[in-house]
């Protein structure tokens, strides 16, 4: 629910949480980031740019 996102968020602010890792891959390399999703060696979140 809404509190409890405003909550985790607060939790990030402070640094008592760590941020989601972000990484990016080319959209070129699509089917590779899918292999590594579904091989469970993506940890957070792949982000696909053009």
């Amino acid at each position: 629910n809404l509190r409890e996102t405003q909550e985790l968020l607060d939790l990030v602010r402070a640094k008592k949480v760590p941020p989601i890792p972000v990484t990016t891959a080319p959209l070129a390399k699509a089917n590779d980031a899918l292999v590594q999703l579904q091989q469970g060696a993506v940890v957070g979140r792949t982000v696909l740019t053009p």
